[in-house]
Protein backbone atom coordinates (compact mmCIF):
# COMPACT_ATOMS: atom_id res chain seq x y z
CA UNK A 1 0.00 0.00 0.00
CA UNK A 2 1.29 3.23 -0.87
CA UNK A 3 1.44 5.65 1.86
CA UNK A 4 2.26 9.67 2.77
CA UNK A 5 2.06 11.00 -0.33
CA UNK A 6 1.16 14.83 0.86
CA UNK A 7 4.82 14.25 2.67
CA UNK A 8 6.45 13.08 -0.31
CA UNK A 9 5.35 15.57 -2.16
CA UNK A 10 6.06 18.02 0.30
CA UNK A 11 9.53 16.30 0.22
CA UNK A 12 9.61 16.92 -3.57
CA UNK A 13 8.90 20.71 -3.71
CA UNK A 14 11.46 21.17 -1.20
CA UNK A 15 13.68 19.12 -3.37
CA UNK A 16 13.06 21.23 -5.68
CA UNK A 17 13.30 25.08 -4.08
CA UNK A 18 16.45 23.92 -2.84
CA UNK A 19 18.17 23.09 -6.22
CA UNK A 20 16.77 26.38 -7.80
CA UNK A 21 18.55 28.32 -5.07
CA UNK A 22 22.18 26.66 -5.44
CA UNK A 23 21.62 27.27 -9.28
CA UNK A 24 20.50 30.84 -8.14
CA UNK A 25 24.15 30.90 -6.06
CA UNK A 26 25.80 29.56 -9.11
CA UNK A 27 27.32 26.22 -6.63
CA UNK A 28 25.37 23.39 -7.39
CA UNK A 29 28.06 21.19 -6.62
CA UNK A 30 29.19 22.63 -3.01
CA UNK A 31 25.02 22.85 -2.71
CA UNK A 32 24.23 19.34 -3.49
CA UNK A 33 27.06 17.85 -1.96
CA UNK A 34 26.30 19.75 1.43
CA UNK A 35 22.80 19.16 1.36
CA UNK A 36 23.96 15.41 1.05
CA UNK A 37 25.84 15.61 4.34
CA UNK A 38 23.33 17.47 6.04
CA UNK A 39 20.78 15.40 5.07
CA UNK A 40 22.24 12.22 6.09
CA UNK A 41 22.60 12.88 9.45
CA UNK A 42 18.46 13.37 9.31
CA UNK A 43 16.47 10.08 10.48
CA UNK A 44 13.09 10.96 9.02
CA UNK A 45 11.67 8.10 7.04
CA UNK A 46 9.15 8.55 5.43
CA UNK A 47 6.57 5.30 4.76
CA UNK A 48 6.71 4.24 0.84
CA UNK A 49 5.29 0.70 1.15
CA UNK A 50 3.74 -1.07 4.17
CA UNK A 51 5.46 -4.56 4.55
CA UNK A 52 4.36 -7.07 7.38
CA UNK A 53 5.03 -6.60 11.22
CA UNK A 54 5.78 -3.52 11.18
CA UNK A 55 8.54 -3.26 8.71
CA UNK A 56 8.19 -0.62 6.12
CA UNK A 57 9.76 -0.03 3.23
CA UNK A 58 11.13 3.77 3.44
CA UNK A 59 12.32 6.90 1.77
CA UNK A 60 14.81 9.21 3.94
CA UNK A 61 15.29 12.73 3.27
CA UNK A 62 18.94 12.02 1.93
CA UNK A 63 17.42 9.84 -1.12
CA UNK A 64 16.36 12.77 -3.20
CA UNK A 65 19.71 14.57 -2.55
CA UNK A 66 21.90 11.13 -3.11
CA UNK A 67 20.36 10.41 -6.58
CA UNK A 68 21.55 13.94 -7.38
CA UNK A 69 24.89 13.58 -6.10
CA UNK A 70 25.51 10.25 -8.05
CA UNK A 71 24.29 11.85 -10.91
CA UNK A 72 26.25 14.71 -10.93
CA UNK A 73 29.10 13.00 -9.87
CA UNK A 74 29.01 10.97 -12.94
CA UNK A 75 29.19 13.97 -15.03
CA UNK A 76 32.25 15.37 -12.89
CA UNK A 77 33.95 11.98 -13.87
CA UNK A 78 33.40 12.14 -17.54
CA UNK A 79 34.79 15.70 -17.67
CA UNK A 80 37.86 14.53 -15.54
CA UNK A 81 37.16 16.41 -12.47
CA UNK A 82 37.02 12.98 -10.33
CA UNK A 83 41.11 12.23 -8.94
CA UNK A 84 42.61 9.07 -10.30
CA UNK A 85 43.05 7.09 -7.52
CA UNK A 86 46.63 5.90 -6.58
CA UNK A 87 46.08 3.04 -5.26
CA UNK A 88 43.14 0.32 -4.87
CA UNK A 89 40.74 0.42 -1.92
CA UNK A 90 38.51 -2.88 -1.51
CA UNK A 91 36.05 -0.89 0.71
CA UNK A 92 34.09 -0.70 -1.34
CA UNK A 93 34.18 -4.43 -2.71
CA UNK A 94 33.83 -5.49 0.69
CA UNK A 95 30.47 -3.58 1.99
CA UNK A 96 28.96 -4.46 -1.58
CA UNK A 97 29.55 -8.30 -0.73
CA UNK A 98 28.37 -7.88 2.49
CA UNK A 99 24.77 -6.23 1.04
CA UNK A 100 24.61 -8.74 -1.54
CA UNK A 101 24.83 -11.42 1.08
CA UNK A 102 22.51 -9.84 3.07
CA UNK A 103 20.47 -9.91 -0.03
CA UNK A 104 21.16 -14.21 -0.01
CA UNK A 105 19.75 -14.07 3.43
CA UNK A 106 16.33 -12.54 2.27
CA UNK A 107 15.98 -14.90 -0.16
CA UNK A 108 16.43 -17.77 1.99
CA UNK A 109 13.97 -16.43 4.70
CA UNK A 110 14.58 -18.34 7.48
CA UNK A 111 13.66 -15.71 9.43
CA UNK A 112 10.21 -14.75 10.45
CA UNK A 113 9.36 -12.27 8.22
CA UNK A 114 11.04 -12.60 4.68
CA UNK A 115 9.66 -9.16 3.98
CA UNK A 116 11.54 -7.46 6.98
CA UNK A 117 15.09 -9.35 5.35
CA UNK A 118 14.25 -7.23 1.80
CA UNK A 119 13.85 -4.14 3.29
CA UNK A 120 16.30 -4.51 5.27
CA UNK A 121 18.58 -4.79 2.27
CA UNK A 122 17.32 -2.09 0.34
CA UNK A 123 18.27 0.32 3.18
CA UNK A 124 21.76 -1.05 2.98
CA UNK A 125 22.07 -0.67 -0.47
CA UNK A 126 21.38 2.88 0.03
CA UNK A 127 24.25 3.04 2.69
CA UNK A 128 26.71 1.29 -0.13
CA UNK A 129 25.04 4.33 -2.21
CA UNK A 130 26.52 6.83 0.21
CA UNK A 131 30.14 4.89 0.60
CA UNK A 132 30.52 5.16 -3.08
CA UNK A 133 28.84 9.29 -3.39
CA UNK A 134 30.78 10.22 -0.62
CA UNK A 135 34.55 8.56 -1.54
CA UNK A 136 34.48 10.32 -4.86
CA UNK A 137 33.39 13.51 -3.27
CA UNK A 138 37.02 13.48 -0.70
CA UNK A 139 39.04 12.67 -4.19
CA UNK A 140 37.88 16.45 -4.83
CA UNK A 141 38.15 18.17 -1.92
CA UNK A 142 39.61 16.33 0.61
CA UNK A 143 39.26 14.21 3.76
CA UNK A 144 39.36 17.69 6.05
CA UNK A 145 36.73 19.40 3.77
CA UNK A 146 34.09 16.32 4.21
CA UNK A 147 35.03 16.41 7.76
CA UNK A 148 33.70 19.73 8.79
CA UNK A 149 30.73 19.29 6.23
CA UNK A 150 29.70 17.50 9.03
CA UNK A 151 29.42 20.15 11.97
CA UNK A 152 27.03 22.36 11.08
CA UNK A 153 24.44 19.49 10.86
CA UNK A 154 25.91 17.83 14.03
CA UNK A 155 25.80 21.42 15.81
CA UNK A 156 22.01 21.77 15.41
CA UNK A 157 21.43 18.34 16.40
CA UNK A 158 23.55 18.67 19.84
CA UNK A 159 21.99 21.86 19.91
CA UNK A 160 18.43 20.45 20.04
CA UNK A 161 19.19 17.54 21.99
CA UNK A 162 20.01 20.01 25.07
CA UNK A 163 16.98 21.76 24.30
CA UNK A 164 14.97 18.64 24.62
CA UNK A 165 16.66 17.66 27.81
CA UNK A 166 16.40 21.09 29.80
CA UNK A 167 12.40 21.14 28.19
CA UNK A 168 12.47 17.32 29.45
CA UNK A 169 10.65 16.01 26.52
CA UNK A 170 10.53 16.14 22.84
CA UNK A 171 9.22 18.38 20.42
CA UNK A 172 7.44 16.32 18.49
CA UNK A 173 8.99 17.24 14.81
CA UNK A 174 8.74 13.64 13.73
CA UNK A 175 9.23 14.66 9.96
CA UNK A 176 12.52 15.95 10.71
CA UNK A 177 13.30 12.44 12.45
CA UNK A 178 12.67 13.78 15.76
CA UNK A 179 12.12 10.49 18.58
CA UNK A 180 10.11 10.35 21.23
CA UNK A 181 10.82 8.48 24.25
CA UNK A 182 10.08 7.80 27.99
CA UNK A 183 11.73 9.33 30.98
CA UNK A 184 14.75 7.58 32.41
CA UNK A 185 14.91 10.07 35.31
CA UNK A 186 15.22 13.80 36.45
CA UNK A 187 18.42 15.10 37.81
CA UNK A 188 19.98 18.36 38.65
CA UNK A 189 23.41 19.76 38.02
CA UNK A 190 25.23 23.45 39.28
CA UNK A 191 21.00 24.46 39.73
CA UNK A 192 20.11 23.43 36.09
CA UNK A 193 17.37 20.59 35.96
CA UNK A 194 17.01 18.81 33.13
CA UNK A 195 15.83 15.06 31.72
CA UNK A 196 17.35 12.20 30.89
CA UNK A 197 15.99 9.44 28.22
CA UNK A 198 16.08 8.57 24.72
CA UNK A 199 14.26 11.37 23.78
CA UNK A 200 17.02 13.90 23.66
CA UNK A 201 19.05 12.95 20.13
CA UNK A 202 17.99 15.90 18.00
CA UNK A 203 16.89 15.04 14.78
CA UNK A 204 19.39 12.39 13.91
CA UNK A 205 17.09 9.90 16.28
CA UNK A 206 17.75 8.45 20.11
CA UNK A 207 20.41 10.23 22.28
CA UNK A 208 22.25 6.73 22.27
CA UNK A 209 22.84 7.41 18.19
CA UNK A 210 23.71 10.89 18.78
CA UNK A 211 26.09 10.18 21.10
CA UNK A 212 27.32 7.25 18.85
CA UNK A 213 27.97 9.77 16.11
CA UNK A 214 29.20 12.38 18.88
CA UNK A 215 31.97 9.29 19.94
CA UNK A 216 33.23 9.00 15.74
CA UNK A 217 33.15 12.49 14.80
CA UNK A 218 34.58 14.49 18.04
CA UNK A 219 38.12 14.27 17.89
CA UNK A 220 38.78 14.48 14.50
CA UNK A 221 36.77 17.42 14.02
CA UNK A 222 38.36 19.23 17.41
CA UNK A 223 41.98 18.91 15.54
CA UNK A 224 40.85 19.89 11.90
CA UNK A 225 39.32 22.64 13.21
CA UNK A 226 41.51 23.64 15.73
CA UNK A 227 44.53 23.01 12.47
CA UNK A 228 42.55 24.80 9.81
CA UNK A 229 41.53 27.82 12.34
CA UNK A 230 43.41 28.68 15.59
CA UNK A 231 45.73 26.04 17.15
CA UNK A 232 44.43 26.43 20.51
CA UNK A 233 43.02 24.09 22.99
CA UNK A 234 38.95 26.00 22.50
CA UNK A 235 38.19 23.52 19.96
CA UNK A 236 38.48 20.82 22.02
CA UNK A 237 36.58 22.02 24.77
CA UNK A 238 33.89 23.22 22.17
CA UNK A 239 33.70 19.93 20.72
CA UNK A 240 33.68 17.66 23.76
CA UNK A 241 31.90 19.54 25.91
CA UNK A 242 28.61 18.89 23.72
CA UNK A 243 29.64 15.24 23.60
CA UNK A 244 29.91 15.25 27.41
CA UNK A 245 26.48 17.04 27.60
CA UNK A 246 24.73 14.50 25.38
CA UNK A 247 26.16 11.74 27.28
CA UNK A 248 24.61 13.24 30.65
CA UNK A 249 20.94 13.55 28.82
CA UNK A 250 21.38 9.89 27.27
CA UNK A 251 22.26 8.51 30.96
CA UNK A 252 23.79 5.34 29.61
CA UNK A 253 26.32 3.12 31.50
CA UNK A 254 27.88 1.68 27.73
CA UNK A 255 27.97 5.36 26.74
CA UNK A 256 29.93 6.26 29.80
CA UNK A 257 32.39 3.62 29.55
CA UNK A 258 33.16 3.97 25.94
CA UNK A 259 33.31 7.89 26.54
CA UNK A 260 35.57 7.23 29.31
CA UNK A 261 37.71 4.82 26.75
CA UNK A 262 37.51 7.67 24.58
CA UNK A 263 39.42 10.05 27.12
CA UNK A 264 42.12 7.06 27.82
CA UNK A 265 42.90 7.04 23.94
CA UNK A 266 43.11 11.14 23.33
CA UNK A 267 44.94 11.82 26.84
CA UNK A 268 47.32 8.72 26.51
CA UNK A 269 48.35 9.89 22.53
CA UNK A 270 48.32 13.63 24.16
CA UNK A 271 51.14 12.25 26.93
CA UNK A 272 52.60 9.98 23.91
CA UNK A 273 53.10 13.05 21.81
CA UNK A 274 54.39 15.72 24.01
CA UNK A 275 57.24 13.23 25.00
CA UNK A 276 58.12 12.40 21.47
CA UNK A 277 58.26 15.15 18.51
CA UNK A 278 55.09 13.96 16.70
CA UNK A 279 53.40 17.23 17.29
CA UNK A 280 51.13 19.19 19.65
CA UNK A 281 49.16 17.93 22.38
CA UNK A 282 48.28 20.35 25.11
CA UNK A 283 45.02 20.54 23.97
CA UNK A 284 44.70 17.05 24.39
CA UNK A 285 45.48 16.58 27.86
CA UNK A 286 44.13 19.94 29.15
CA UNK A 287 40.36 19.75 28.27
CA UNK A 288 40.35 16.20 26.94
CA UNK A 289 40.99 14.30 30.40
CA UNK A 290 40.79 16.80 34.14
CA UNK A 291 37.29 19.41 32.65
CA UNK A 292 35.52 16.72 30.96
CA UNK A 293 36.39 13.77 32.97
CA UNK A 294 35.65 15.87 36.33
CA UNK A 295 31.96 16.88 35.28
CA UNK A 296 31.66 13.36 34.60
CA UNK A 297 32.61 11.82 37.95
CA UNK A 298 30.96 14.73 38.88
CA UNK A 299 27.42 13.58 37.82
CA UNK A 300 27.97 9.93 38.64
CA UNK A 301 28.19 10.64 42.39
CA UNK A 302 25.52 13.13 42.00
CA UNK A 303 23.25 10.01 40.62
CA UNK A 304 24.34 7.73 43.30
CA UNK A 305 23.20 10.35 45.72
CA UNK A 306 19.77 10.86 43.20
CA UNK A 307 19.25 6.69 43.40
CA UNK A 308 19.31 6.78 47.40
CA UNK A 309 16.98 9.48 47.53
CA UNK A 310 14.48 7.55 45.09
CA UNK A 311 15.18 3.88 46.91
CA UNK A 312 14.18 5.92 49.85
CA UNK A 313 10.96 7.05 48.47
CA UNK A 314 9.81 3.31 47.46
CA UNK A 315 10.81 4.07 43.67
CA UNK A 316 11.67 0.70 41.87
CA UNK A 317 14.77 0.11 41.03
CA UNK A 318 14.43 -0.35 37.69
CA UNK A 319 12.90 3.31 36.91
CA UNK A 320 16.59 4.80 37.33
CA UNK A 321 19.29 2.49 36.87
CA UNK A 322 22.17 3.96 34.82
CA UNK A 323 22.20 2.94 31.41
CA UNK A 324 18.66 0.76 31.93
CA UNK A 325 16.59 1.48 28.46
CA UNK A 326 13.33 3.09 29.26
CA UNK A 327 10.30 1.41 29.14
CA UNK A 328 8.52 1.37 25.69
CA UNK A 329 11.90 2.13 23.37
CA UNK A 330 15.03 0.04 23.07
CA UNK A 331 18.41 1.97 22.43
CA UNK A 332 18.06 1.90 18.70
CA UNK A 333 14.69 3.38 18.64
CA UNK A 334 12.63 0.57 18.85
CA UNK A 335 9.82 -0.34 21.56
CA UNK A 336 11.10 -2.73 25.03
CA UNK A 337 9.29 -4.60 27.63
CA UNK A 338 8.34 -2.19 30.45
CA UNK A 339 8.86 -3.01 33.93
CA UNK A 340 5.76 -5.52 34.47
CA UNK A 341 6.67 -7.27 30.97
CA UNK A 342 8.50 -10.49 31.07
CA UNK A 343 12.40 -10.14 30.82
CA UNK A 344 14.67 -12.63 29.65
CA UNK A 345 12.32 -14.60 27.77
CA UNK A 346 10.28 -15.97 31.14
CA UNK A 347 6.80 -15.70 31.17
CA UNK A 348 6.88 -13.72 34.52
CA UNK A 349 6.95 -10.38 35.66
CA UNK A 350 10.11 -9.24 36.99
CA UNK A 351 10.34 -8.71 40.85
CA UNK A 352 13.20 -8.47 43.06
CA UNK A 353 14.13 -11.74 42.79
CA UNK A 354 14.02 -12.67 39.36
CA UNK A 355 15.70 -15.46 36.87
CA UNK A 356 18.68 -14.40 34.65
CA UNK A 357 20.15 -16.23 33.08
CA UNK A 358 18.57 -19.71 34.45
CA UNK A 359 19.71 -17.94 38.27
CA UNK A 360 18.00 -16.87 40.93
CA UNK A 361 19.83 -13.50 41.45
CA UNK A 362 18.10 -11.01 44.23
CA UNK A 363 17.96 -7.34 43.38
CA UNK A 364 20.27 -5.44 45.11
CA UNK A 365 18.93 -2.13 47.22
CA UNK A 366 20.28 0.67 45.75
CA UNK A 367 22.20 3.46 48.01
CA UNK A 368 24.51 5.89 47.60
CA UNK A 369 27.13 3.83 47.12
CA UNK A 370 29.17 3.14 43.81
CA UNK A 371 29.35 -0.01 44.37
CA UNK A 372 25.50 -0.73 44.65
CA UNK A 373 24.97 1.35 41.72
CA UNK A 374 27.01 -0.86 40.08
CA UNK A 375 25.62 -4.35 41.31
CA UNK A 376 22.16 -2.56 40.46
CA UNK A 377 23.10 -2.02 37.04
CA UNK A 378 24.54 -5.77 36.97
CA UNK A 379 21.62 -7.53 37.79
CA UNK A 380 19.15 -5.35 36.10
CA UNK A 381 20.37 -3.80 32.54
CA UNK A 382 23.53 -6.78 32.16
CA UNK A 383 21.70 -9.49 33.05
CA UNK A 384 19.27 -9.40 29.50
CA UNK A 385 22.31 -8.04 27.13
CA UNK A 386 23.47 -11.62 28.30
CA UNK A 387 20.43 -13.88 28.13
CA UNK A 388 20.16 -11.58 24.14
CA UNK A 389 24.03 -12.61 23.85
CA UNK A 390 23.43 -16.42 24.31
CA UNK A 391 20.05 -17.02 22.84
CA UNK A 392 21.95 -14.79 19.13
CA UNK A 393 24.50 -17.44 19.90
CA UNK A 394 22.24 -20.41 19.93
CA UNK A 395 20.32 -19.16 16.80
CA UNK A 396 23.40 -18.58 15.21
CA UNK A 397 24.85 -21.74 15.24
CA UNK A 398 21.42 -23.25 14.53
CA UNK A 399 21.74 -21.19 10.84
CA UNK A 400 25.13 -20.63 10.40
CA UNK A 401 25.58 -20.02 6.47
CA UNK A 402 22.37 -17.54 6.06
CA UNK A 403 21.08 -16.52 9.72
CA UNK A 404 17.82 -14.93 10.11
CA UNK A 405 18.01 -11.96 7.57
CA UNK A 406 18.00 -8.45 8.34
CA UNK A 407 15.64 -7.33 11.11
CA UNK A 408 14.02 -11.07 12.20
CA UNK A 409 16.22 -11.43 15.21
CA UNK A 410 14.01 -8.75 17.31
CA UNK A 411 10.94 -10.67 15.86
CA UNK A 412 12.15 -13.73 17.13
CA UNK A 413 12.68 -12.97 20.36
CA UNK A 414 9.07 -11.37 20.51
CA UNK A 415 8.31 -14.61 19.69
CA UNK A 416 10.30 -16.19 22.79
CA UNK A 417 8.06 -13.94 24.83
CA UNK A 418 9.19 -10.55 24.55
CA UNK A 419 6.10 -8.74 24.27
CA UNK A 420 8.15 -5.74 21.92
CA UNK A 421 10.86 -7.73 20.84
CA UNK A 422 14.41 -6.57 20.94
CA UNK A 423 17.54 -6.46 19.48
CA UNK A 424 20.83 -8.12 20.60
CA UNK A 425 21.82 -5.01 22.06
CA UNK A 426 25.18 -5.66 19.90
CA UNK A 427 26.08 -5.37 16.37
CA UNK A 428 28.23 -7.62 15.73
CA UNK A 429 25.82 -10.20 17.38
CA UNK A 430 23.42 -8.82 15.33
CA UNK A 431 25.42 -9.21 12.16
CA UNK A 432 26.19 -12.82 12.89
CA UNK A 433 22.55 -14.24 14.06
CA UNK A 434 21.16 -12.34 11.39
CA UNK A 435 23.51 -12.64 8.30
CA UNK A 436 25.44 -16.03 9.07
CA UNK A 437 29.07 -16.15 9.36
CA UNK A 438 29.48 -15.09 5.24
CA UNK A 439 28.19 -11.85 6.00
CA UNK A 440 29.77 -11.55 9.17
CA UNK A 441 33.19 -11.99 7.82
CA UNK A 442 32.35 -9.27 5.04
CA UNK A 443 30.97 -7.37 7.31
CA UNK A 444 34.22 -7.43 9.64
CA UNK A 445 36.48 -7.09 6.83
CA UNK A 446 35.05 -3.52 5.94
CA UNK A 447 34.95 -2.53 8.80
CA UNK A 448 38.92 -4.04 9.63
CA UNK A 449 39.68 -2.16 6.57
CA UNK A 450 38.43 1.48 8.12
CA UNK A 451 41.31 0.62 10.44
CA UNK A 452 43.89 -0.96 8.35
CA UNK A 453 43.96 2.75 5.84
CA UNK A 454 43.77 5.11 8.85
CA UNK A 455 46.94 2.98 10.28
CA UNK A 456 48.38 3.70 6.72
CA UNK A 457 47.73 7.32 6.24
CA UNK A 458 48.81 7.77 10.10
CA UNK A 459 52.54 6.25 9.08
CA UNK A 460 52.50 7.81 5.75
CA UNK A 461 50.84 11.80 6.78
CA UNK A 462 53.38 12.51 9.20
CA UNK A 463 52.48 16.34 9.42
CA UNK A 464 48.71 14.94 9.92
CA UNK A 465 49.37 12.24 12.45
CA UNK A 466 47.97 13.74 15.34
CA UNK A 467 44.58 13.95 13.07
CA UNK A 468 44.70 10.29 11.89
CA UNK A 469 45.31 8.92 14.98
CA UNK A 470 42.13 10.79 16.34
CA UNK A 471 40.38 9.12 13.67
CA UNK A 472 41.49 6.01 15.26
CA UNK A 473 40.33 6.97 19.10
CA UNK A 474 37.12 7.64 17.79
CA UNK A 475 36.59 4.22 15.28
CA UNK A 476 37.85 2.44 17.92
CA UNK A 477 35.25 4.74 21.02
CA UNK A 478 32.69 4.08 17.82
CA UNK A 479 33.00 0.32 17.84
CA UNK A 480 33.40 -0.18 21.82
CA UNK A 481 30.00 1.54 22.21
CA UNK A 482 28.37 -0.71 19.29
CA UNK A 483 29.54 -3.71 21.78
CA UNK A 484 26.36 -2.96 24.09
CA UNK A 485 24.31 -1.39 21.38
CA UNK A 486 22.72 -2.77 18.34
CA UNK A 487 22.88 0.73 16.10
CA UNK A 488 23.13 -1.26 12.97
CA UNK A 489 19.14 -1.22 12.10
CA UNK A 490 18.78 2.63 12.07
CA UNK A 491 18.94 3.79 8.87
CA UNK A 492 21.26 6.88 10.25
CA UNK A 493 24.27 6.32 12.26
CA UNK A 494 25.71 3.64 10.14
CA UNK A 495 24.86 5.65 7.13
CA UNK A 496 26.88 8.08 8.43
CA UNK A 497 29.77 5.35 9.32
CA UNK A 498 30.44 4.05 6.20
CA UNK A 499 30.46 8.21 4.46
CA UNK A 500 33.05 8.66 7.11
CA UNK A 501 34.84 5.27 6.42
CA UNK A 502 34.35 6.55 2.55
CA UNK A 503 36.54 9.65 3.17
CA UNK A 504 39.30 7.87 5.01
CA UNK A 505 39.59 5.57 2.25
CA UNK A 506 38.92 8.02 -0.81
CA UNK A 507 41.92 9.76 1.15
CA UNK A 508 43.84 6.81 1.46
CA UNK A 509 43.63 5.90 -2.44
CA UNK A 510 43.79 9.27 -3.66
CA UNK A 511 46.66 10.76 -1.81
CA UNK A 512 49.44 7.30 -0.78
CA UNK A 513 51.82 6.81 -2.83
CA UNK A 514 50.98 3.65 -5.13
CA UNK A 515 51.93 0.21 -4.16
CA UNK A 516 53.78 -1.85 -6.53
CA UNK A 517 51.26 -4.29 -7.08
CA UNK A 518 48.70 -1.34 -8.00
CA UNK A 519 51.59 -0.36 -10.69
CA UNK A 520 51.78 -3.34 -12.36
CA UNK A 521 47.32 -3.92 -12.65
CA UNK A 522 47.62 -0.24 -14.13
CA UNK A 523 50.27 -1.18 -16.47
CA UNK A 524 48.15 -4.28 -17.90
CA UNK A 525 45.00 -2.26 -18.17
CA UNK A 526 46.96 0.27 -20.18
CA UNK A 527 48.84 -2.61 -22.08
CA UNK A 528 44.59 -3.64 -22.81
CA UNK A 529 43.74 -0.42 -24.34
Amino acid sequence: MILSVPVLATLGLTGVCYLGFVVWMDSVPEGIFAGLFVLSTFSAEVPIVEGSRSNDLELLLVDPVLVAALGLLAVLYSFGQVQRLTRLTFLPLLLAGFIGWTAVSALVGNGPSQSAAVFFTVGRVRMLAVLLAVFAITTIYGFKDVVLAFVPPLAVHAAVALAEGLRGAAFGFTVLGDKTGDLIASKTMFGISYATGLFPGGFIGTSRSLLAVLFLLAPVTAVVLSDKYTGTARWWLLILLPTTLVLLLADTASGLGAFLLLLVLVGGYGLFARATPLGPSGSLVATGVSVLGGLLLLNFRRFSEDQAETSSADTPPDESSVGQTPPGEATDGRETPSPTEPTGGQGTTPSPTESTGGQETTTPPIGSGVSELLLSFVVENLGIRVWLAFTALEVALQYPLFGLGGGNFQLLTRELGLEFGLTAHNTYLSVLVEFGLPGFVLFMSAVGYTYYATLRLALEQRTDREMWMMVLAGLLTFHAFNFWVSLYHGSTVYAIFWAFAAAIAGEYAATCEPSPRFRRIRERIGALR
